[in-house]
């Protein structure tokens, strides 16, 4: 009986590791930012939670433009999804982790746009390279982009 224990314990233990994330400081939050692992927006929002986190939301323009700095500052530099979606409501963008609005100074200019009547999940860093900044975009939520979490 010992060595099956011991055995189980052993599998989840290297479970674990091979799971194990490292989440950065920015402000007062922990993020972890996917550095490889393209998901679509459904798949990103479970990789999040199995980590104890949600994607990335933002309660304020402060805590966004941290966010956008470090990114500039560390040479991070490429499209990620967001907890922000229409899904409950056509053309009402919440944050999907905590139901509250977006804030609308983060979006690039003319967004969200429903393009093509199928964007419905928010992105960060569209137009990065023209605005300078990791504003937020609508995309069809199908589409397959780096994530960014958020401890809870």
């Amino acid at each position: 009986m010992f060595p099956s224990c011991l055995w189980i314990v052993t599998v989840v233990g290297v479970f674990s590791l091979v799971n194990a994330v490292t989440f950065v400081k920015i402000g007062n939050r922990y993020y972890y930012i996917e550095p490889r692992v393209q998901k679509n927006w459904f798949e990103a929002f479970q990789a999040c939670r199995l980590i104890n986190a949600d994607l990335v939301d933002f309660e304020s323009f402060a805590e966004w433009r941290l966010v956008d700095q470090y990114l500039w500052d560390n040479n991070i530099d490429n499209e990620y999804w967001t907890s922000g979606t229409d899904l409950g409501k056509q053309g009402f963008h919440v944050w999907f982790s905590t139901g509250k609005p977006i804030v609308p100074n983060i979006w690039s200019p003319g967004e969200p746009n429903n393009n093509g009547g199928n964007e419905h999940c928010d992105e960060m860093g569209y137009d990065r390279k023209i605005s300078n900044s990791h504003r937020l975009n609508d995309k069809n939520c199908y589409y397959k982009l780096l994530f960014i979490c958020k401890a809870r």
